[in-house]
């Protein structure tokens, strides 16, 4: 078994799963889909994934954060 462990955080919220998969290709597909989602999301702040085998090995992680928008101020 393998396992995706998310942490979405959006501006007033923080959401937290975990999903299940019988094999390490299914978890690390669902894995990039979560990601990708993210990214093209403008409610999400930041994304946590990982995924762990049922020893609890790491088999993939990442953490991504919105990039801040400055407004320029011109002197």
């Amino acid at each position: 078994m393998y396992y995706l462990i998310e942490i979405t955080t959006k501006e007033n919220d923080t959401e937290k799963a975990i999903y299940q998969y019988e094999t390490r290709d299914e978890a690390i597909a669902m894995f990039h889909q979560k990601l990708g989602g993210a990214m093209k999301n403008a409610d999400y702040l930041a994304e946590m994934l990982m995924v762990i085998d049922d020893c609890g090995a790491i088999q993939i992680y990442d953490y991504w954060q919105r990039p801040i928008e400055s407004e320029e101020v011109e002197a």
